[in-house]
């Protein structure tokens, strides 16, 4: 089957998320040299990295974390399998593994997350509406799925569309303690996996995906700062490992501060990708 990995990239004033998405393909390429990744966009892109470029209308009113354009990828992937990822991370190692593991499933959310330390993540201080609300805790910066006939997820995208077009009923409907006040994709789609049950069958707590996240809460600093890049840089060397306060990275990194990307990361990135 066709697979390959889907991103999604807009620009606002406060972040350059095309170049967030040049540098996290950049990160795939050199590890997976075939791996195809495509980008959903409304801007004019001038990489010429990415194997696809998905152009959707531009729309003004969206909200902030564009979850209205991101509920469509199930209708806009190239790939009868995909893997869509958030574009503030970086692939660190082969995929191979992963994508035999993922094969195994037909919709798979991210649930375990880990420490830049690669340590499990066991706080929920970013995430005590889900908790309290007991939905299933997805996270949408990684998750995959298959474009078959399987009609459990078409319902399930069907149903995550539904529920993004009328949020504020679903959300107080399904989520009434510390209801989340914006739409989002997290949200939506705990919802919908919620409501169909399709917890058991589309996430795995052994799983062996691992994605780092650095918020800076989850760390288990001594003192927390506001931001990790207080603490520690991100970098990558001269064969594409990442590190993160110099402890090399396995598995997804979700870097998550837009200063962890630096300019000479890039930039050591398109040498070596140049090199191959």
């Amino acid at each position: 089957m066709n697979r390959g990995i889907l991103l999604y990239a807009n620009n606002n004033a406060k972040c350059d998320y095309i170049k967030q998405a040049y540098a996290l393909a950049l990160s795939i390429k050199i590890k997976n040299a075939k791996e195809k990744v495509a980008l959903v966009t409304s801007e004019d892109v001038q990489y010429t990295i990415f194997d696809e470029i998905i152009k959707i209308p531009a729309n003004t009113s969206l909200t902030h974390l564009h979850s209205e354009n991101r509920v469509g990828f199930y209708d806009i992937t190239p790939f009868d399998e995909t893997i869509v990822m958030d574009v503030d991370m970086l692939v660190t190692q082969d995929m191979t593994q992963y994508w035999n593991y993922l094969s195994n499933f037909n919709l798979y959310f991210t649930t375990n997350t880990f420490t830049y330390r690669n340590k499990s993540i066991q706080s929920n201080y970013y995430r005590k509406m889900f908790t309290e609300n007991n939905l299933p805790n997805v996270y949408c910066a990684f998750y995959y799925f298959k474009k078959n006939k399987e009609k459990s997820t078409y319902h399930f995208f069907n149903l995550q569309n539904e529920i993004n077009s009328k949020w504020e009923i679903f959300y107080k409907r399904y989520a009434p303690k510390r209801t989340q006040k914006w739409p989002s994709m997290d949200v939506s789609s705990s919802i919908a996996m919620k409501i169909l049950g399709l917890e058991d069958v589309s996430t795995d707590r052994h799983s062996i995906i691992e994605v780092t996240h650095l918020k800076p809460m989850l760390q288990e600093f001594v003192k927390t700062p506001d931001r990790c890049s207080q603490y520690f840089n991100t970098y990558v060397d001269t064969k594409g490992d990442v590190y993160v306060g110099n402890f090399k990275q396995k598995g997804i990194l979700h870097y998550v501060e837009q200063e962890m990307m630096t300019d000479k990361n890039i930039q050591c990135m398109e040498e070596i990708y140049g090199s191959i």
